[in-house]
């Protein structure tokens, strides 16, 4: 959550904006609000050979075109958000774990009972599939088009820190253009090197407005010789449960591609609020992969929500539907705050704060700091800087590296 990003003056400066602008942002804001959900089990026909995946298709002018790919968890359900239109779900067995059907692996497609139609603000529940070895039917070439969403397939892209995507006019864009960046950017959970078996990954997910190289100095300091970053990069001003139902779906492919036994997690800001919801339902649906997790520590995050946010859907001509999740007593900040953290992956809340002013320059200091989640975490920590700076923060880069040496000996 970049300096003054949900902050009320801001929200007030958006008046200010040109017309034609000002309502091309409330049209981005609307459109990504026009979400539905799509939801259902999968199950196989004896012990599959590979992840169970589930397909989405949207239907587009008699064609369909193939979007999303899901791994359904470990009890066999799957949920997708999509916008309001007509779709089709499909599901295999990945046998050969490319997370790309193929003709000789088991499938299920109902041309008929496989399709819905989903409005806005609805859940619709799809009959069961039930893979029975090799498919009787799928979508022909000629019926059907792969167009998988680019954040599909950026689950474990190898970019550099510096790569273009990860650019200032990027993080906008996913802030204020969700749509657009969705469709050119994509995001992603990105490794930043190729996969090193030898060393524990480290994930760190950024804020609202922010990116990757937020975390730019605490990457640098790490020890190369035992771990490798992976950072994810996602629209900041979508709703964060669809953040982490893709970060959900994303860790459960590489866990399964990578055969993980270990990972620390390291989140910002909001950041924060998407970890908890990720870890969550991570727990729930996967929670082999989830006893996988050594570690995670928030740093600045409105745990407790943002007054500033909860008066920008009051008053702002455009609302960013994050802001809705983010504002304090949201619906999504009472169901995360209704679940316990797990006692058996190791919390550590960092706060920060500038001496009299009662915040850290964007988060004040009580929404940091939750009374149930100072019970949760491990330890409470305190630095005396501002919102971003604490990242860079020397005391901070030592605690950070004790962290990460705590979670690697956990496992020796």
């Amino acid at each position: 959550m970049k300096h003054c990003v949900i902050k009320v003056a801001l929200l007030m400066a958006m008046v200010v904006l040109a017309g034609c602008k000002l309502v091309e942002l409330r049209e981005d804001a609307e459109y990504i609000e026009q979400a539905g959900v799509i939801q259902g089990t999968v199950k196989v026909d004896g012990e599959p050979s590979g992840l169970v995946v589930a397909v989405q298709f949207r239907e587009e002018q008699g064609k369909l075109i193939q979007e999303r790919n899901m791994v359904v968890s470990e009890t066999g359900s799957y949920r997708f958000q999509v916008v309001a239109g007509n779709y089709a779900i499909a599901a295999f067995v990945d046998s050969n774990g490319d997370g790309i059907f193929q003709p000789e692996e088991p499938g299920v497609f109902d041309p008929v009972m496989s399709r819905v139609r989903v409005g806005i603000d609805d859940v619709i529940t799809m009959p069961a599939l039930l893979i029975k070895g090799t498919l009787t039917s799928w979508p022909s070439e000629a019926d059907m088009k792969k167009k998988l969403k680019r954040s599909m397939q950026n689950i474990g892209a190898v970019r550099k820190l510096d790569d273009p995507i990860f650019s200032a006019e990027n993080c906008s864009l996913g802030m204020w253009h969700a749509p657009d960046f969705l469709e050119q950017v994509g995001g992603g959970v990105f490794l930043l090197q190729p996969y090193d078996a030898g060393k524990m990954p480290v994930l760190f997910i950024h804020g609202m407005g922010g990116g990757p190289d937020d975390w730019e100095t605490a990457i640098e300091s790490l020890d190369t010789e035992r771990y490798q970053a992976w950072v994810v990069f996602y629209p900041s001003g979508v709703r964060l449960d669809m953040i982490s139902d893709y970060l959900v779906s994303a860790m459960a492919t590489l866990t399964a591609r990578y055969q993980l036994e270990e990972i620390f997690i390291a989140a910002h800001s909001m950041g924060g609020l998407v970890n908890r919801s990720f870890i969550k339902k991570y727990c729930k649906e996967f929670p082999e992969a989830a006893a996988k997790i050594r570690g995670v520590v928030t740093v600045n995050s409105p745990m407790g929500g943002m007054p500033s946010a909860a008066s920008g859907v009051e008053h702002s001509p455009i609302v960013l539907p994050a802001w809705r999740d983010v504002a304090v007593g949201s619906d999504f900040l009472k169901d995360l705050h209704q679940w316990d953290w797990p006692e058996e992956i190791p919390y550590h809340l960092v706060f920060s704060f500038i001496p009299g002013s009662g915040d850290d320059t964007v988060v004040p200091l009580q929404c940091q700091i939750p009374f149930k989640l100072q019970g949760e975490a491990v330890r409470s920590y305190g630095f005396e800087n501002s919102h971003v700076g604490t990242l860079s923060d020397p005391d901070f880069l030592a605690l950070f590296s004790k962290l990460l040496l705590q979670a690697s000996a956990s496992v020796e």
